[in-house]
Order: structure tokens, then C-alpha cells, then sequence
């Protein structure tokens, strides 16, 4: 299977294909509205989403902020219909090679279902790492919607996890910390 993966501004017939895609993948408390997603791609250098083809089909893709210290990937899929057949291992494995710091995600703790166990056992078998004694709350992508305990996945177990969750709840999220 040939896997490509590529800038959506450069294949921007693909953002409908993303766009559906991200709305059945995450539930609406993991996610911004769309209007806001194309904003930020549009405006904001720090964040690409990255088109991922398997034999120039659509498969998935990938979001990615490059922060001060790490390179956050805020979103992550692939077709439900190709699961399981090593497209998102592979695009993982790239995109770690390329990222120029360590990266970090963030995950639905294992208690929360069978599926939140499989993803942490597929990061984890494309070397990221839990910090299950770190309390992390994702904010709010919108007022009305809730804040979720999620957990932090990383390549690099010497992070400072205080600094790179200030700096994604102030630049991914929006929220500041008042002095």
C-alpha cells in the first residue's frame, strides 16, 4: 500500500473528506466547531493539518501545533474502514521522524473504554508513553461544552509537563492563566 502524506493546503479538494472525517471521529467536547478549524488553518503558522492517501485515496489525517518546546497533534484519524491494516502506524512512525521536537498528545484514560486502551496500546507500540500520575484536564473547545480528564502521551519522558500545558491550554484552547 503507498501511504502519502501531505499538507492540506496543498490538496485543499480533501478538506471535505477531513472535515467528515473529524466530525465522526471525535465527539463534539474533543473538538472545535469546523468554522474555527478552517479559521486556524487558514491564520495560525503554528498549526498544519496533514492529509494522509493510502493508493491516492483518502485515509485520514493528522493535526499538528508546533509549540516552544513540543509539536502537539491535537487530532489524529484514519477511515473506520481501514483501521487495523497499518496506515496510521506508518503515518505515525513518519511524522515522529520529521517532527523537529519531542511530541505530545493527548488520550481518553484506559478506564474509559476497550477503544481508549487500544489507542494508548497503539501509541504506545509507536513509542509514546503515559504520564498517568499527571492530572490533566483538556479545556473546553466552546462555553457550553465540557472539559474532559484526558492523559498526556509523549516521546520524550523528560518534558515539562506543567510549561507544555500551559502553553496548549494558551495557544491550543484559548485559555490564559491570569498572574
Amino acid at each position: 500500500m503507498n501511504i502519502v502524506i501531505t499538507d492540506l493546503k496543498d490538496c485543499m479538494d480533501m478538506a471535505d473528506a477531513v472535515r467528515q472525517l473529524y466530525i465522526d471521529a471525535f465527539p463534539p467536547e474533543e473538538r472545535r466547531p469546523w468554522d474555527k478549524f478552517k479559521e486556524l488553518l487558514e491564520s495560525e503558522p503554528s498549526f498544519d493539518v496533514h492529509v494522509v492517501t493510502a493508493d491516492g485515496a483518502f485515509a485520514g489525517f493528522i493535526s499538528i501545533w508546533s509549540l516552544r518546546d513540543v509539536c502537539y497533534g491535537e487530532h489524529f484519524a484514519t477511515l473506520p474502514s481501514l483501521r487495523g491494516a497499518g496506515i496510521g502506524g506508518a503515518v505515525l512512525d513518519e511524522i515522529l521522524k520529521q517532527l523537529p521536537k519531542p511530541f505530545v498528545g493527548e488520550v481518553e484514560p484506559p478506564e474509559t473504554s476497550d477503544v481508549a486502551k487500544r489507542r494508548i496500546g497503539f501509541y504506545a507500540r509507536h513509542g509514546l508513553h503515559t504520564f498517568d500520575d499527571y492530572d490533566y484536564i483538556q479545556p473546553p473547545y466552546s462555553p457550553e461544552l465540557p472539559s474532559v480528564r484526558l492523559l498526556l502521551m509523549s516521546n520524550d519522558r523528560e518534558i515539562d509537563l506543567d510549561a507544555t500545558t500551559r502553553e496548549i491550554h494558551e495557544r491550543v484552547y484559548g485559555v490564559c492563566r491570569g498572574a
